[in-house]
Order: structure tokens, then sequence, then C-alpha cells
């Protein structure tokens, strides 16, 4: 599904995750059972239409489910957000020669299971982790970059450089990228360790993440 995340990350994921909160979760916290996830007629028009090529025929999301072999609900995750992990882990990969990459991980679980990365990469002895979340809100977006750090300590020592991929947007008021990033950094008294990567640096994620792989 790499070419879907390319088309999600490059001009789809604002009017994609708007999709979902009303088809998935029918506007609610809640994600809707099964059997409704099953009748959820996939989006066809304007702006989707690149999309179409990717249900393969299937007008539902459980004739999808079906076709690529998934249980509907754990597809109905990915669509709603689990894509961002691809499309993150893509554009490293697209920079991982030039930037001496050598090796990388997707959704690893450690501790019997208690933790999870989102994305890692290894240049040299240098542990590069990314948590990523279709949230734009400031809380939720400290609190998943706040679990990065964490896990990025555990693995990689002190030397560990953590960042978050989210849709927060640098036209917020209070929740932007550089505020978010500099409330972390007051808070925790790191500075130089973060990276924030939000809304308007999704279509050129991999170029922001080259630039954080060869800061210093």
């Amino acid at each position: 599904m790499p070419e879907m995340c390319k088309i999600l990350g490059n001009n789809l994921y604002e009017d994609f995750s708007k999709w979902c909160k009303e088809n998935l979760r029918a506007n609610s916290p809640k994600m809707l059972n099964k059997p409704k996830l099953r009748n959820v007629i996939l989006p066809v028009n304007p702006p989707f239409e690149d999309l179409v090529i990717f249900w393969d025929g299937c007008s539902t999301l459980g004739e999808l489910a079906n076709k690529w072999n998934k249980k509907v609900d754990d597809l109905a995750k990915w669509l709603e957000g689990k894509w961002l992990e691809d499309y993150t882990l893509l554009s490293f990969q697209q920079v991982s020669d030039e930037c001496d990459i050598h090796d990388s991980i997707l959704g690893a679980q450690f501790n019997n299971n208690k933790f999870e990365l989102d994305v890692a990469v290894l240049k040299g002895y240098e542990l590069f982790v990314a948590s990523c979340t279709t949230a734009d809100k400031k809380g939720l977006v400290k609190q998943k970059l706040f679990e990065a750090y964490v896990r990025g300590q555990q693995l990689g020592g002190d030397e560990a450089k953590i960042g978050v991929v989210c849709f927060a947007s640098e036209t917020s008021s209070d929740a932007s990228p550089e505020i978010i990033l500099k409330e972390i950094e007051e808070e925790w008294y790191l500075e130089n360790k973060f990276r924030v990567f939000g809304a308007e640096q999704i279509p050129e994620l991999s170029l922001r993440l080259k630039e954080w792989l060869n800061s210093k």
C-alpha cells in the first residue's frame, strides 16, 4: 500500500481524516462495531477519486477487508491513521542511502508487548524514533512525543533523537508545531532533542526527515 500512503500524505490527509471521523466513528469517540464497519461505503467522489484504484472494485469496507485479507476493524484503524506510520517509514526509506540509514523498524513491540515503537531508524549508532498520530490537539501530540521519548530512552539511551509526525498546523494559535516544541523543551529542560513535524510538512516529509537525520 505504499502508493496509497503517498497519495494520502501528499494531498488528502486532512480530507481523508475528516471522512474517517464521519464514517468510521460517526463523529463519536468510539469506532463503529464490526457489522457497521463492514457496511461503510468507500469514498469515490472528489476529492477521493485517486483512491478508487486501491479499492480494487470493492464498494464497501467489508469487501475491501476481504480483498486485502484483513480484519475489518484492523483495516479501519489503518485507514484512520495507521497509514501514517507506513508513510513515515517510506519517507525515511526514500532518503536512507544519502543519510546512511542501515536499519529501520515499524511497529515493533518490546518487553512482552508492554510498549511499542511506531517508527525507528538507525544511523550509525544513533537512534531516531518517530511517533505518528493524526491528532492536531496539543495535549495529544505532547503525549505521543513523551511516549516516544520514554521508549527511545529505553532503547537508545540519552543520545536517542525523538520526533512526532502529526496534524498540528502552523496556522494554529496555540497548538502549532513550533509552540508544541517550545513548550516541550521548556517543560522537560531538554533542547535540540525533539522534532515536531506538522500538517504542512507531511507532503514533503522525506525532505524534512533528511534535514533531521543530518542535523547535529
